[in-house]
């Protein structure tokens, strides 16, 4: 029976296969208990008070006593990745999470994470940071290097990054190589320096040693690296190489190694290094590597443990080095054959060969390190309120996947709400939809030509008229609420160039507006009674809205500008990082007493016709804003993508709430001071409805 050492821990080792869980007292080599679970065993992890196993209700986890195998608690996580720094943390589903290892207490959650743990890698503290790989799915599985604030478990950052290589101060090193790319040319590694502050890439580089000896073997073997002291160590081909950090590969004075292996660096310059049969202490300077062999033959692989300490048989002694490579004995191995040590959190077992048929051994020792300064987090208190959703299932698509892509929302006047919705597939039939106050829903399909008609934006006046775009058409529709339908075509109008489509807006006295970009900026009515030319200077309308001014307010590519009823223009500069041309980027709605609220990425600004008057930010740098909404007392909902709401109070404050269900896709507030939302985009249902702030 071989078990793996990331299944051991606090003098305990865990064994499972299929149903059944064997627990063994490495203390004193026994069976402590055995156990037969509803769910497959195949994901154990040690805890400070016993092992994680899987639970049969997917999401969740049960933690059973390392003395007897009864159940402790249940934790809400598909994957325990580790203990760190006395915390336990645990991902699934794009959330991870720390919890109390000894009760199972959460300590903070966070959305927005990757979709699953890359090769279920234990985390790693570092400069107050929680740093864990996930393999996330894009175009093609990806691995992607997460940094949690250790105390509140917000993402500070995210970059591509299949390992950690090493470390200076303030730096990572990672793996960022392209595998694709990889696969059809000679590229062993590319090495990126990463601000452990904010996660920007300091510089990347490619190391490609010996291509005329190397290129067509170095798939062969695998290729490692180690980044210490200002120094690149890698392995490609089964030859080490040494260059200078941070340097162009060129002019980093590369080195080749001849009858030496590196099997470990440490962030002091301190190396592991292999000469011949010997093991040696060295350190890298100017055009030399000086070692310094201990004494006796290196009798064993050199092996790591998930807190950096590594593991040798010099002689006749087992041999620990620190995370300063300082070495210290353990004890004495007395065996002449040594097969393998296999580590365990706080032990390490020495297999030893049998002879003249004998079975092998294990000798077992205990080990007590170094012991680190355990994170301390407060547990997350849960609020005084909660969101409370009315949902409404909308009616199926008639396509064969049977679900719509949702569009945005328009405020009726008899307090319900009107939706655009898609098919999202080919020869389907789009819908505007409505739904009363108390769910009743009403959908009506735009027909099917061709192409066929896509709704963009969709706005109702104060009669109740809805009125929409084509996208695939220079026209405007409006839908009365006696069922007519009347077409408006705008002439000279090509729909097919980038960044020009039409805008609609409810604005004063309740009637519709749009905004056009060709063949001139303008304003208009939808009725056509009344055209404001936007100045040249202003560039194209990108989003239009009404005020609280009684106003229309719209963006351009560099400004957030209104035109009054009477057709004068103001505008002030946007956020110089809210500047763009893409109008999917940018949220825009409107607050009370005349001022304005914007949102794009993680950023929301509140603005008014003097300029900007305060800036906020989601605290998570993965989650981004999906819709905005004030409500009627100046609060700001916040729609995020992932399943949360933050609420801005009119003081400033920001606070985020869980939500029920998939993340909202849009947010609109009615004249009766009710919020309604629209949800369920690329998921199996969609789902309109109000939401509010209760108490628990």
């Amino acid at each position: 029976m071989q078990i793996d050492p990331a299944k051991t821990g606090w003098g305990m080792a865990y064994w499972g296969i299929g149903h059944e869980i064997v627990a063994f007292d490495l203390r004193t080599a026994r069976i402590a208990w055995d156990k037969t679970l509803d769910a497959q065993s195949y994901n154990l992890r040690p805890v400070p008070a016993g092992v994680l196993a899987p639970a049969s209700i997917p999401g969740s986890t049960i933690a059973f006593s390392r003395r007897d195998g009864r159940q402790l608690y249940t934790i809400e996580a598909d994957v325990p990745a580790g203990v760190a720094g006395g915390v336990l943390f645990a991902g699934g589903s794009e959330v991870y999470s720390a919890f109390d290892p000894s009760t199972g207490a959460r300590l903070w959650r966070s959305p927005g994470a990757g979709d699953s743990l890359l090769g279920q890698r234990p985390p790693t503290l570092h400069d107050g940071l929680v740093l864990q790989q996930f393999s996330d799915d894009g175009a093609i599985l990806h691995g992607d290097l997460y940094a949690f604030d250790a105390r509140t478990g917000h993402v500070r950052w995210v970059t591509s990054s299949y390992g950690i290589l090493g470390y200076r101060r303030g730096v990572a090193y990672v793996d960022s190589t392209w595998a694709p790319e990889q696969l059809d040319n000679y590229i062993p590694m590319t090495i990126s320096a990463i601000d452990l502050e904010n996660g920007k890439v300091l510089d990347s580089y490619t190391y490609a040693p010996d291509p005329a000896r190397n290129a067509g073997i170095y798939h062969e073997t695998p290729v490692l690296a180690h980044v210490a002291a200002g120094y690149v160590y890698i392995r490609v081909g089964g030859t080490w190489y040494r260059y200078d950090a941070e340097t162009k590969p060129g002019n980093a004075h590369p080195m080749r190694f001849t009858h030496a292996s590196v099997l470990a660096a440490f962030e002091n310059g301190v190396i592991l290094l292999r000469l011949h049969d010997r093991l040696a202490l060295a350190r890298s300077t100017v055009g030399l590597m000086l070692a310094h062999p201990l004494p006796g033959t290196l009798r064993s692989p050199v092996v790591r443990l998930a807190d950096g300490s590594r593991y040798a048989i010099v002689g006749n002694a087992l041999v620990a080095f620190g995370h300063d490579g300082t070495p210290r004995m353990v004890g004495d191995v007395a065996c002449r054959d040594v097969q393998t040590l296999v580590p365990w959190s706080g032990y390490i077992a020495v297999i030893c060969n049998g002879h003249h048929g004998r079975s092998s051994r294990e000798l077992l020792f205990h080990d007590v390190r170094e012991q680190h300064v355990p994170l301390h987090i407060a547990a997350v208190r849960a609020p005084r309120y909660r969101v409370a959703l009315v949902r409404y299932a909308i009616p199926p698509s008639q396509s064969f996947i049977k679900q719509w892509w949702v569009g945005p929302l328009a405020p009726l006047p008899n307090g319900g709400v009107a939706f655009t919705l898609s098919a999202g597939a080919m020869n389907m039939e789009d819908a505007i939809g409505t739904v009363t106050r108390d769910g009743a829903f009403h959908l009506r399909l735009l027909g099917n030509q061709t192409p066929k008609p896509r709704a963009g934006e969709i706005v109702a006046d104060a009669h109740g008229t809805v009125w929409f775009n084509d996208i695939y058409r220079s026209t405007i529709t409006a839908l009365a609420a006696n069922g007519s339908e009347k077409t408006h075509t705008l002439s000279n109008y090509n729909t097919q160039l980038p960044t020009i489509g039409i805008r609609l807006a409810i604005g004063p006295n309740g009637a519709a507006w749009y905004a056009r970009s060709h063949p001139n900026n303008a304003i208009v009515r939808a009725d056509g009674s009344r055209t404001f030319h936007v100045p040249a200077n202003y560039g194209n309308v990108l989003v239009l809205r009404d005020g609280s001014d009684g106003t229309l307010w719209f963006l351009t590519p560099s400004r957030l500008a209104r035109v009054t009823p009477g057709g004068h223009f103001s505008s002030v500069p946007l956020p110089y990082r809210s500047r763009t041309r893409n109008f999917e980027e940018q949220l825009l709605a409107s607050g009370t007493h005349g001022e304005m609220w914007l949102a794009r990425g993680t950023a929301i600004y509140r603005m008014s016709a003097h300029g900007l008057l305060a800036a906020y930010h989601l605290p998570n740098a993965t989650v981004r804003v999906t819709a905005l909404a004030s409500g009627c007392n100046g609060t700001l909902y916040v729609a995020e993508s992932v399943p949360q709401i933050a609420l801005v109070s009119p003081s400033g404050t920001l606070r985020e709430y869980p939500l029920d269900g998939t993340p909202i896709d849009g947010l609109v507030k009615t004249a009766d001071c009710a919020l309604w939302f629209i949800s369920g985009s690329n998921y199996p249902r969609q789902y309109v409805g109000r939401l509010s702030l209760v108490r628990r």
